[in-house]
């Protein structure tokens, strides 16, 4: 399963850097791979932990969605729910957020050196840049595997 994970990741990093878009393709196949994968163990605890990690990435989704964050973003976190399940999907989720944090304050910074060559303000950059949040959700979710002695 965690094969299938982090290929589902590096396919979403690789679509959000270069079209700045994830296809549903990739975000549902996750979904479809996660629930399947844990349907077919016949553990009724996996199947649970795959619908409650589901649920759980649904309500970081929807506070994705609040903060104006894609919608590809937001199916990718649903995919991992289901794949990794509880518990692990919040440790995911506090992974991702301080990668996005982090990511987001090195945009600020490179931002900010480029705005002292030109006269353009860091609001303007932020109108006509995007993020490419799938960094930060690849980050963080790697950053969990190995952290927990996952085998890729």
């Amino acid at each position: 399963m965690i094969f299938f994970l982090v290929s589902v990741l590096i396919l979403a990093v690789a679509f959000d850097v270069t079209q700045g878009r994830i296809p549903n393709k990739i975000t549902f196949s996750g979904m479809v791979i996660g629930f399947l994968g844990n349907v077919g163990t016949l553990h009724i605890d996996r199947i649970e932990s795959s619908v409650f990690g589901f649920c759980i990435a649904g309500v970081f989704a929807y506070i994705l969605y609040i903060c104006k964050i894609g919608g590809g973003d937001q199916k990718l976190l649903l995919a991992i729910g289901s794949m990794v399940g509880m518990p692990h999907i919040i440790h995911i989720i506090l992974a991702i957020s301080i990668a996005g944090g982090l990511q987001g304050l090195l945009w600020v910074l490179w931002a900010y050196i480029q705005q002292k060559d030109s006269h353009v303000s860091l609001m303007s950059l932020s109108k006509t840049t995007s993020l490419p949040y799938a960094i930060s959700i690849f980050a963080g979710t790697v950053f969990f595997l190995i952290k927990n002695n996952f085998v890729l």
